[in-house]
């Protein structure tokens, strides 16, 4: 999984949670997908998924497990046109109770002694059909909502 900013969750959120046409079109994280990884594991556009990593490092330097939540969007029609490779996943790394980074590998590397934070290895599993699903839109990221 990857994981980085989105052009729409403009400085990290701070100011947008209190604008409705934001918090309309992204209630809750989400996570991108390739179609093939989806079909594989049983997920569909607007399930609730949960991604966990068993090998996170912690602030303590103890390796523990981490996870969060977030809602799949399958991505037929990705931004720029660009799928999410087969294999991998993306998703926002700092929305508010969700935060990617709660998967961060038990990695440092040895030139810069910090964790990966935007690259984990974790388990996708379907929690179920999200209760957003017909409220959010998974029309691919770079259109407004109607």
């Amino acid at each position: 999984m990857t994981n980085g900013r989105v052009n729409r969750l403009w400085q990290n959120l701070y100011s947008h949670t209190r604008d409705p046409q934001i918090i309309k079109r992204f209630k809750q994280n989400f996570i991108e997908l390739n179609p093939a990884d989806a079909d594989r594991i049983g997920v569909e556009a607007g399930d609730l998924v949960e991604i966990r990593n068993d090998d996170v490092y912690n602030m303590y330097g103890e390796n523990t497990e981490g996870s969060f939540t977030a809602i799949a969007y399958v991505t037929e029609d990705p931004p720029q046109g660009q799928i999410v490779p087969e294999g991998t996943a993306f998703t926002y790394w700092l929305y508010p109770g969700q935060v990617a980074n709660d998967i961060a590998p038990a990695y440092l590397d040895p030139a810069n002694p910090n964790p990966s934070y935007k690259l984990a290895a974790g388990e996708v599993v379907r929690l179920g059909e999200s209760e957003l699903k017909e409220e959010m839109s998974f029309q691919a990221r770079n259109i407004a909502p109607e």
